[in-house]
């Protein structure tokens, strides 16, 4: 398996689940869960293909959510996207 296809089965069993709950309860709208999932999916193969850099989630994010700034991320979206890291990672460890 390479590692798109490692990385897509963490998001869809990792991060779809939770996404779909946060969207359910009115914590993301569907856009901001589309920037998390590419961000993630960003952050990971970053951390897995030695060919890239690694970027940091406050980078992965802003890549896929153009105009982020670190204030809006540190005060919007930190923590919720820390979180679908974390989710994503679950696979992994």
């Amino acid at each position: 398996m390479d590692a798109h296809a490692i990385v897509n089965e963490a998001i869809t069993h990792g991060v779809e689940p939770a996404t779909k709950r946060y969207i359910q309860n009115g914590k993301l709208e569907p856009g901001d869960v589309r920037g998390f999932q590419k961000g993630i999916r960003i952050k990971l193969l970053s951390s897995f293909c030695s060919h890239r850099e690694e970027q940091t989630l406050f980078e992965s994010l802003a890549v896929s959510m153009p105009g982020l700034n670190r204030e809006q991320y540190r005060l919007h979206y930190r923590n919720r996207f820390e979180y679908f890291h974390r989710q994503a990672r679950i696979p992994f460890d």
